[in-house]
């Protein structure tokens, strides 16, 4: 074989080489000005509200589904979408610090270093309060005045049941060393799903959901294919639907959060969903509500040996109906009155 042979088959394939470079870089170069372009249009069209795109709460509840993970008329900023905890608070944005931690209006601002010994705090929108105040708030107030230096993370949020308490409990052992670790759910857990319990509830794709659940573009294809599906569903749904945790998954959550909170060296505390139906609205109504007790009795049941990690608050609360503003959540009064039991307990089994 010839030098000039050899010299033009390596120039031959030193073009070829650059030919394909060149259209693999046009190719990827006009994916993503289309990827941009679709954003962009999307974000632009939803902003003018000319589309609608998928949010994941809502702030009216759905009369025929009651699945609130899937209802697209929530307004509330305060949240933004999560692959892994579906939704997720919006930081440094009020009620939530730049942590994700809920505040309230009477809340000493208070801090120690991230690994300084903690109290976290997962549960509902009961836990993440209200706007004036909070059970886990009051709790950090009367640690203040007993000079107690422990920093109370206040981790509750809005809707999330005890699947998303233990995911964010995981995440939150990467940075925060936990003293105490303190779950109240139940009221979510027994809320309806209309398609998949919270372990099997898919509302992202596995492969590049943590970029995708930030998609305006995804979020308006989402809105639109579960406006088609949850129509289907509807009229196929012959039966009720399921909680999004049954119990057996409620209890086998509070469980995983007791092991791993033993795992750190944490004392876990459980408390009980508080409940209120003083006028028997729910009791014999069919509505799924009513099912609220029941998940406090198998909770009551397991810890029944165990008080020094239980502090049952719908107990204590049962006679105290003044103290709620509906049937699930506290009053101020009942914030404070909640805040003086954990710390009590806290106080009475040494956990401090």
């Amino acid at each position: 074989m010839s030098l000039d042979s050899k010299a033009d088959r390596h120039l031959r394939f030193k073009h070829l080489s650059r030919y394909w470079l060149l259209r693999l870089f046009f190719v990827a170069f006009s994916a993503g000005l289309s990827l941009f372009v679709l954003e962009y249009g999307a974000r632009y069209l939803t902003e003018k509200e000319m589309l609608q795109y998928y949010k994941p709460l809502q702030s009216q509840i759905d009369p025929k589904t009651e699945d609130w993970r899937w209802t697209h008329t929530f307004n509330d900023e305060n949240f933004e979408p999560d692959p892994v905890l579906f939704w997720t608070p919006r930081l440094n944005h009020f009620p939530f610090d730049k942590d994700g931690t809920a505040l309230s209006e009477q809340f000493v601002c208070y801090q120690t270093d991230n690994d300084q010994p903690k109290i976290l705090i997962y549960g509902d929108s009961n836990t993440q309060g209200l706007a004036t105040n909070s059970w886990a708030n009051e709790l950090q107030l009367l640690l203040l005045k007993s000079k107690n230096s422990t920093h109370v993370l206040n981790r509750g949020v809005v809707g999330y049941s005890s699947f998303q308490g233990v995911e964010r409990l995981k995440q939150d052992l990467k940075k925060y060393k936990p003293k105490v670790i303190v779950f109240a759910f139940g009221w979510n857990d027994v809320a309806p799903s209309v398609n998949a319990a919270d372990p099997f509830f898919k509302p992202y794709p596995v492969v590049g959901g943590s970029i995708l659940a930030r998609s305006r573009a995804y979020a308006v294809g989402v809105y639109y294919s579960s406006l088609i599906s949850q129509r289907t569903q509807r009229a196929q749904k012959a039966s009720l639907p399921q909680s999004r945790m049954t119990i057996d998954m409620y209890l086998k959550k509070l469980k995983e959060m007791y092991v791993i909170a033993k795992q750190h060296g944490a004392e876990p505390i459980i408390i009980s969903r508080p409940y209120n139906d003083a006028d028997g609205t729910f009791a014999g109504s069919g509505n799924w509500r009513e099912q609220v007790p029941y998940y406090n009795s198998q909770l009551r049941a397991l810890m029944q040996n165990d008080a020094a990690h239980f502090v049952d608050f719908e107990s204590y609360f049962k006679d105290k109906t003044a103290m709620f503003i509906d049937e699930s959540h506290f009053d101020p009064r009942g914030h404070r009155l909640a805040g003086m039991l954990l710390f009590e307990h806290l106080l009475q089994y040494e956990q401090l």
